[in-house]
């Protein structure tokens, strides 16, 4: 069994995700289970989100907001524009 993992800066941007897909393409033949952790960064920033909710203070929301924002960015980018594009 090979196991590769993937995590933080290795998945950081669209780029080095394009770039995990080629290692794993060029490296598991068949049927493929891959976990990736969290962005770099990301772990911290839930962990400051969850504290500042744990203190009632309403600005955990922009931590959560930005994450969102951070992640629907990967996904643009990352998935073709139009459900045709899949066909």
């Amino acid at each position: 069994m090979k196991v590769l993992k993937f995590g933080g800066s290795s998945v950081g941007t669209p780029a080095s995700i394009q770039q995990v897909i080629a290692i794993l393409n060029e490296n598991l033949k068949g049927s493929k289970i891959v976990v990736l952790s969290a962005f770099q960064g990301v772990t911290d920033h839930l962990t400051e989100c969850a504290l500042l909710a744990s203190k009632k203070n309403k600005t955990y929301l922009e931590v959560l907001t930005s994450l969102e924002a951070r992640h629907l960015k990967m996904v643009e980018a990352l998935l073709p524009e139009s459900k045709s594009d899949y066909l």
